[in-house]
């Protein structure tokens, strides 16, 4: 499962909004929706503190290999045709 996955139904599962899993993380909110959302990575610093607050449920090697995907790939495939 994707780490953004993991994050997603971590915050589900405890019940609180991004808002308040970002306030947990100690981090921006309107960032830390680009994380849940998979649109970022977070760094090292931030990859470790999402595992403390999560207490390894979304731990820090989950992120390794992941790559972002960009929001306008994400609206291409979202729209495309088929020919």
């Amino acid at each position: 499962m994707a780490p953004n996955k993991r994050l997603k139904k971590w915050i589900a599962r405890q019940g609180i909004s991004n808002a308040e899993a970002a306030r947990r993380v100690g981090y921006d909110r309107s960032n830390f929706h680009r994380i849940i959302e998979g649109q970022a990575k977070p760094t090292i610093d931030l990859a470790h503190r999402i595992a403390e607050a999560t207490q390894d449920a979304v731990p820090m090697a989950c992120w390794i290999g992941f790559e972002p995907v960009a929001a306008s790939a994400r609206k291409s495939s979202d729209h495309a045709v088929a020919a």
